[in-house]
């Protein structure tokens, strides 16, 4: 019988897992209920087996009954009906066929009528019947292998007077890849982020199989399908692919790119949040005395809500904790970083005011909220709180924002020595970074694809090893702008700006204020399947003569280009870059290239020929101009390519005009699908140097930097652990690693610098981690790093541990240590601590045990609470603190409890110790408000400090505030 308000909901059809098993996915906010559903079979079954029921809590899986993991559930695909009513059962109308595909018909109607069957249009002869029965008055035959043709093939069958007709499809070859996002996809932060790849053919049909390169701005959370190839690869099938990517838990815009053979495609995907009402809050209040402190009042408070308003959904977050100044040793982040509920997600929203508000809908964004500026044109921009405005309709989208800016910036330069990892002369303020590799033209590098910055080191790491050469051998340095910790002070920025998208055309500008520094920037790009171009120029803080950019290629078939030119102020001396333009449709073709650099300009027209597979030989005249005049030079030219090895040399021999000879040289040899050892060396110019760099190096795909060094949640998935690059050495499923090396001479100073890097990457289902060791040895002596970390779930067990060490030239860095246990009666709490950020280097830890003891034969039941704490300056380890701590309470009826408590403290080092006993009494005044109240007194021994908020000495009492809905 159905319980009163029971009503009757229709389910989507499930979806079907690798093992066969069907997946319903049930309705948010279903409690209690049936699942009903009807099989149709010809066979007895068997007894059914129970279902598999799993709920999703936070980022966890807590099963109800029997087995089943969410991301099975995830990984399944859509049900697939194979038969159709009417007298052609198979295949389905509408049904597109793999390329150049065969395909099986089967025909089910009345037995004893003729029969003819046509695929368009032809007669399909009897001898194609691999199968064929009869039963009663009904017959079914089952035509083999059929050939298809590419496009609409039509299937016609006549059962004397009857007929039947369908329609199939046979894709042609993919002539373009398109991302989407799949239906229902939401920011919701547990659901994670559904990205369809799709390479189609000229009909908009998906055609195809294969590996696609991807790179997103959410890291993605399947395997990486080939795992030696360089970048992160998805299998089309079908011509399609899904992937499954971070959840996410407010609106965004993802950022994806793919790459097959010759076939690239760029999108900006919204990201919407559900339609959905929740709200959580917590508040504590109180007041401590004692005779060490004094009079102290504490207050913390935090809250969250999200609700359907103006047709969009409107976030709200507030968090005393975000205020400035504010600093709670009792605050989870500082005690238990982890508490095994469950429920450690990030906080969706979050500002240097402690409020935040958010408003998304499809056509406008608004909101005040820490994150990055995004500014059309302006590249850059540093991470702040500010108030945002963004509407999008119809192609045009406008933006404004007025940002809360630290005040106060640093720049540091590095030359590249042959490493990854580079240390700023001050901490950094998170966020606040602006990193760009400077040579002919700038490169922005972006936070979490290009580069990971620890803000507690100051360590700067590279995903790859940057050159000391840009492509034409002009010199380059790694230039950081960055804010310090502590800089005071807080400037105003404002900015609007504008994009316009037609057809494959984008074009953007905008204008900002930072501080009292203006900024202005354009764009434009276009982008189709073979060609690209984009311009852009931008004026700021950081290049206050302007900066001019334009790149783009072009592959045509036989004609192919590539253009890539920058520079700033006076464009006569700084402009930089290079061009190129070929021709090849056969063993000859024709090559025009040009470069500029330093105000001269070179070009040249070059004719090719391939006498042999692999080896071409080019030659043409080159003519320099500049402001010393005009010469003419013979160019020459030599590629070979052999199995692993390839090498490029070209020479430049003067004619006229008194230029100086210059000879290049580039070699490489594979060690691997994505290793190499390459060696580049120059001679020439006025002064005839030698210069040039050899080192090994990986062959990296851009999807390859989409990584961060970022932990993952506590159940070890959306994981980001990833260290620096994608892992070219395999062992196994679970276990890769990766190896770098380097090595710089300057020839002109006969100076060596060597580098070496090692990572290995360990994942499995609910556990990530990551161990890296990179180092240096050059003219300022040996650098070592450590950088590493492990979380996730091991059986009931809930575990994060993360760490940064530099072990030369001194030691020095942070690591943490946390654990949470739970079971129905009892809860394990532990964290430990080593940080040398300060002045005093401290280990610290804290150990704590919630035991429940329920009632028994007249027995009061009781809660039991050890615990253990411990703190040691390894400087001056006589000051060693150590705490053992007892709390028994126990429930007077279902509103009063009592406590008592007692803690021993002791410093052996100075043979100190203390003893201090405590009650207290709880009050449940109703479902959401607790208040306790009580007094610690010190029984015996010297007056030392407790190092947990229960241990000190005096007079308390606190409200504690929660609930939501």
């Amino acid at each position: 019988a159905a319980l009163p308000g029971a009503r009757r909901v229709a389910l989507p059809d499930p979806r079907v897992g690798d093992d066969g098993r069907l997946h319903w996915t049930l309705p948010e906010g279903v409690r209690q209920g049936a699942l009903v559903y009807d099989v149709l079979h010809s066979d007895a079954l068997d007894a059914p087996q129970p279902l598999d029921l799993t709920a999703r809590v936070g980022e966890r899986d807590l099963p109800l009954a029997g087995q089943l993991r969410s991301e099975d559930a995830a990984r399944a695909g859509p049900l697939q009906v194979s038969e159709r009513d009417g007298l052609i059962r198979f295949p389905r109308d509408g049904t597109v066929l793999p390329d150049g595909a065969r395909s099986d018909v089967t025909l089910e109607g009345p037995a004893g009528v003729p029969v003819r069957l046509t695929v368009n249009g032809e007669e399909v002869p009897d001898e194609r019947i691999g199968e064929a029965g009869r039963a009663f008055d009904r017959e079914r035959r089952v035509y083999v292998g059929l050939p298809m043709q590419v496009g609409v093939n039509v299937i016609e069958v006549s059962y004397g007077a009857l007929s039947d007709l369908v329609q199939v499809f046979v894709p042609g070859a993919a002539t373009q890849l398109d991302l989407s996002l799949e239906g229902g996809t939401v920011a919701d932060g547990s659901r994670p982020v559904a990205l369809l790849v799709r390479s189609l053919d000229a009909q908009g049909r998906p055609s195809g199989e294969g590996l696609v390169t991807l790179s997103t701005s959410l890291e993605p959370l399947d395997p990486d399908a080939d795992p030696g190839a360089p970048g992160y690869q998805v299998n089309l099938r079908g011509g399609v692919a899904r992937v499954r990517l971070e959840a996410v838990s407010s609106a965004q815009t993802l950022e994806a790119e793919a790459l097959l053979g010759q076939l690239r495609a760029r999108a900006a995907l919204f990201v919407p949040v559900p339609q959905l009402s929740s709200a959580s809050y917590q508040a504590s209040a109180g007041l401590t005395y004692s005779a060490r402190g004094g009079l102290r009042a504490q207050l913390s408070a935090r809250g969250y809500a999200e609700f359907p308003a103006w047709q969009g959904q409107l976030q709200v977050a507030a968090d005393t904790g975000q205020l400035p100044g504010v600093d709670s040793v009792a605050t989870a982040e500082r005690r238990y970083a982890l508490t095994g509920s469950g429920t450690e997600a990030r906080s969706a929203l979050s500002s240097d005011l402690g409020f935040a508000f958010r408003f998304e809908r499809q056509e406008l964004s608004a909101g005040y909220y820490a994150g990055p500026l995004n500014l059309p044109g302006l590249s850059g921009l540093p991470t702040a709180s500010a108030l945002r405005v963004a509407t999008r309709e119809r192609g045009v989208s406008l933006f404004a924002v007025a940002a809360r800016l630290p005040g106060g910036t640093v720049t540091d330069t590095f030359e590249p020595d042959g490493g990854r990892r580079f240390t700023l002369r001050a901490q950094p303020l998170a966020g606040t970074e602006r990193v760009v590799l400077r040579g002919a033209a700038d490169q922005v590098l972006t936070a979490g694809r290009d580069y990971t910055l620890d803000p507690v080191t100051g360590d700067l790491t590279l995903a790859r090893t940057p050159s000391l050469f840009g492509p034409n051998f002009e010199r380059q340095t790694l230039v950081v702008t960055y804010v310090p910790v502590g800089e005071a002070g807080v400037r105003l920025g404002a900015g609007v700006g504008a994009s316009v998208q037609r057809g494959g055309w984008t074009l953007g500008g905008s204008v900002a204020v930072l501080g009292t520094q203006p900024a202005f920037g354009v764009q434009a790009r276009y982008v189709r399947p073979g060609t690209e171009f984009g311009v852009g120029f931008t004026r700021g803080p950081d290049s206050p003569e302007g900066r001019l950019s334009v790149a783009g290629s072009v592959q045509r078939g036989a004609l192919s280009g590539a253009l890539s030119v920058g520079g700033s102020g006076d464009l006569r001396v700084t402009l930089a870059g290079a061009a190129e333009l070929a021709y090849r449709p056969g063993p000859f073709g024709v090559k025009l290239s040009g470069r500029v650099q330093g105000g001269t300009l070179w070009t040249a027209a070059q004719g090719e020929w391939r006498p042999a597979q692999g080896v071409t030989l080019s030659a043409g005249p080159e003519v320099r101009w500049g402001a010393q005049g005009t010469a003419l030079n013979a160019l020459l030219g030599v590629s070979v390519t052999r199995g692993n090895v390839s090498a490029d040399l070209t020479h430049a021999q003067p004619l006229l005009g008194g230029d100086d000879p210059l000879t290049r040289l580039g070699v490489s040899y594979a060690l691997s699908a994505t290793t190499a050892v390459t060696a580049r060396v120059q001679r020439g110019g006025p002064d005839g140097a030698l210069s040039g760099e050899v080192g090994v190096s990986q062959k990296l795909g851009s999807s390859n930097l989409n990584v961060t060094y970022q932990l993952p949640g506590v159940s070890g998935q959306s994981s980001r652990a990833r260290f620096g690059v994608n892992t070219p050495l395999v062992f196994s499923p679970n276990l890769s690693a990766t190896l770098s090396a380097s090595l710089l001479r300057d020839l002109e100073r006969g100076v060596n610098t060597a580098g070496a890097g090692f990572t290995v990457n360990y994942r499995r289902a609910g556990l990530s981690g990551t161990l890296g060791v990179d180092g240096t040895r050059g003219e300022g002596g040996a650098r070592v790093t450590v950088r590493g970390g492990l979380t996730g779930t091991v059986k009931t067990h809930v575990l994060s541990v993360d760490g940064s060490l530099q072990v030369l030239p001194e030691l020095g860095g942070q690591v943490n240590v946390s654990h949470a246990w739970r079971s129905d009666r009892v809860a394990l709490l532990q964290y430990h601590r080593f940080s040398s950020l300060g002045a005093d280097p401290t280990l610290e830890g804290e150990v704590a045990l919630n035991v429940d003891v329920p009632p028994a034969r007249g027995r009061v039941g009781l809660t039991l609470q050890p615990s253990v704490a411990y703190q040691l300056p390894t400087r001056r380890r006589e000051d060693l603190t150590g705490q053992l701590g007892l709390s028994v309470t126990v429930p007077l009826d279902g509103r009063f409890s009592v406590g008592v408590s007692g803690f021993l403290i002791g410093q052996p080092g100075r043979e100190q110790y203390a003893a201090t006993l405590g009650a207290d009494v709880r009050v449940r005044v109703n479902e959401n408000l607790r208040v306790v109240g009580g007094y610690t007194l010190n029984v015996a021994g010297a007056d030392l400090a407790g190092l947990t908020p229960g241990a000190g000495g005096g007079f308390f009492v606190r409200a504690d505030l929660f609930g939501g809905r």
